[in-house]
């Protein structure tokens, strides 16, 4: 879907930089920031790795802020919401492009994992809406 709404756009280099917390607990890896790139690199932005590059290689910065929070559980089962937050910029101009947001539930069996897949899922929602509006 986002390929067929991007068509033949030009697509600007992109650095994704989201801050996550599971409530009660530090996160251990980054389930939306890595959603988001690797949407991108799959409909053809090229991206920069936050840690290793610099935002003066970007066109757009991605950030935002995603936190996910333990809901109910019913037998073996736990169900955690989550919400992410994000905002593209301009580099050039320091603008927000566009800003969006989600809130999602998922059930697993683990606390840890539902949180995870639960910020993943709001990503992955964000990325087919955000990324089409980034190209020119």
């Amino acid at each position: 879907a986002i390929q067929a709404a991007l068509g033949d756009k030009a697509r600007p280099v992109l650095l994704v930089s989201i801050a996550e917390r599971h409530v009660g607990r530090a996160p251990i890896d980054p389930a939306a920031e890595t959603e988001i790139t690797l949407m991108g690199r799959e409909t053809g932005f090229e991206v920069v790795d936050p840690k290793a590059g610099s935002a003066k290689q970007a066109d757009v910065l991605i950030q935002g802020e995603g936190f996910s929070e333990f809901a109910m559980r019913r037998g073996n089962m736990v169900s955690v919401k989550a919400r992410l937050e994000v905002k593209a910029i301009d580099r050039a101009t320091d603008r927000v492009i566009a800003t969006d947001r989600q809130t999602t539930v998922v059930v697993d069996l683990t606390e840890e994992i539902a949180g995870k897949s639960a910020l993943q899922e709001a990503a992955a929602q964000i990325a087919e809406r955000l990324l089409p509006k980034l190209a020119k």
